[in-house]
């Protein structure tokens, strides 16, 4: 636990990440609505192989002697979810942010938007939502992932306050930290992918959740190649979240497409990932209809985990 205490700690998990520019536009805002004495900035770098980064971040973070700002790197990787949990018992605050490294906020009131909320006490969890209104990385390698991206993270709020946990991203998600000493992160999930939903399906069944409009941009663009390979390792952790919950994946739109494909035989769902891969890597489609197709290939993967192969 850091020794300073504040009403708002922001937790940032680090690994192989630039942390310059979050961090400079978070010291901003901190500086120029004289939040000092009431935010404090917590980064945990998860043991990342790339010291040259390392050594930039520190020197970044010693420059600020103005702010609270701590950045702490571990000997050994504990991955997504302990990396979380660690970050948790080092906050020293009422109030958590966390953040994921490779992100912008959107609005200049970031903090402020959270702290009056804070103040209002209405809500244990708050959930500020991703956006991509800003842009780091160009290219048409990125494109792929930009569009699909984009199109994914325009939901309405009414729509992800009817359904809470679906919608819950811990790129952006600020609460009590009571919240997390109660509902920490599962430890089961090492890899990437849906942890922040199994989290969230057990937080709201307890604490007073809510989404705004306060969002972050993701900066950290992936290739078409990457991303799939992405979603690939994430099918795992998707068929933990299935294992654990039943009953509520029961009730989603993918549940009832698992059920028509695990009826088909391996060597078919393996030629229809085929078919979908390379619909989505080649085609010229309209984002839209590559968002379908790249969902249904996660429900083929899934199908193929449940029947028991490996891919």
């Amino acid at each position: 636990m850091t020794s300073d205490s504040k009403c708002l700690s922001v937790l940032i998990p680090v690994y192989n990440t630039d942390v310059s520019k979050l961090i400079t536009a978070l010291v901003e805002e901190i500086v120029q609505a004289d939040l000092v004495s009431r935010v404090s900035i917590i980064c945990l770098d998860d043991a990342s192989p790339d010291k040259f980064l390392i050594e930039k971040n520190l020197r970044l973070i010693n420059s600020f002697s103005n702010c609270s700002i701590h950045y702490f790197v571990a000997r050994k990787n504990s991955g997504r979810t302990g990396a979380r949990n660690k970050l948790i018992r080092l906050a020293n605050s009422e109030w958590v942010l966390f953040l994921d490294s490779d992100v912008m906020p959107d609005s200049l009131c970031f903090l402020r938007t959270y702290l009056k909320l804070a103040e209002d006490g209405c809500f244990d969890v708050i959930c500020g939502g991703t956006s991509y209104e800003q842009r780091s990385m160009h290219g048409k390698e990125y494109n792929f992932y930009f569009d699909l991206m984009k199109l994914a993270s325009q939901v309405p709020l009414s729509t992800k306050n009817h359904d809470e946990w679906r919608y819950v991203l811990t790129s952006n998600i600020f609460a009590r930290k009571s919240v997390f000493q109660i509902c920490d992160f599962d430890k089961r999930f090492k890899t990437y992918g849906y942890e922040d939903q199994e989290w969230a399906i057990r937080a709201c069944r307890r604490f007073r959740v809510t989404h705004i409009d306060n969002a972050v941009s993701h900066l950290g663009l992936q290739t078409r190649k990457d991303f799939f390979e992405k979603m690939r390792i994430s099918i795992k952790n998707y068929f933990l979240l299935k294992s654990i919950h039943p009953q509520i994946f029961a009730r989603t739109a993918l549940a009832k497409v698992l059920k028509l494909l695990i009826i088909l035989p391996v060597f078919c769902l393996n030629a229809l990932d085929w078919l979908l891969f390379k619909a989505c890597n080649n085609l010229p489609l309209p984002a839209r209809f590559l968002y379908l197709f790249y969902q249904l290939d996660k429900a083929v993967l899934l199908a193929t985990l449940v029947k028991g192969e490996k891919f």
